[in-house]
């Protein structure tokens, strides 16, 4: 599996305009209606790659190898589904993340970890919040994680987060 994900120069995230025509036209006469019934089972993407072309911040990166496996993936009522998911980035780092997630009722948790990011390649996203550019540093965190969505409403929690910068230099 390789993708290819791009921001223009204009900063449009074009993904953002297919998704939303669908939604516009695929006004269910039930808003809660329930989500059709779907099992799938041992699906695995291994050696993938996903790369990002951000033209807007001029930032270019890639996930690779990057192994994806979902065991069962399911919108039956109240079933929770353990997944996985470990990718290396190139220049270096590694994002890992583990979780239980159900889609009837939508609800998740697990935990996120970043271990090694370079931060010199994100610097241009940190230039709104930042006064200065980072040069050299590496990111480390664990990102644990609750999220529900029911009647409208949505719940989320983060506890027991952890970060770590090694190596700051701007």
């Amino acid at each position: 599996l390789s993708l290819r994900l791009r921001v223009p120069q204009d900063g449009r995230f074009i993904l953002l305009e297919l998704v939303e025509p669908l939604r516009r036209h695929s006004s269910p006469s039930d808003p809660d209606a329930a989500a059709p019934r779907l099992v799938l089972e041992d699906v695995a993407f291994t050696q993938a790659r996903i790369d990002w072309d951000d033209q807007h911040a001029g930032v270019r990166t890639a996930l690779a190898p990057l192994d994806l496996q979902l065991e069962r993936v399911s919108t039956l009522p109240s079933e929770a589904d353990a997944y996985r998911l470990t990718a290396d980035i190139a220049g270096g780092g590694r994002v890992r993340w583990r979780g239980d997630a159900s889609l009837s009722p939508m609800q998740a948790q697990g935990e996120l970890a970043i271990e090694g990011l370079p931060l010199a390649g994100l610097s241009p996203y940190l230039r709104p919040f930042a006064r200065v550019a980072v040069a050299d540093g590496r990111l480390t965190a664990s990102l644990p994680y609750q999220f529900s969505y029911a009647d409208g409403k949505t719940d989320a929690h983060l506890a027991g987060a952890r970060v770590a910068l090694e190596n700051l230099a701007a």
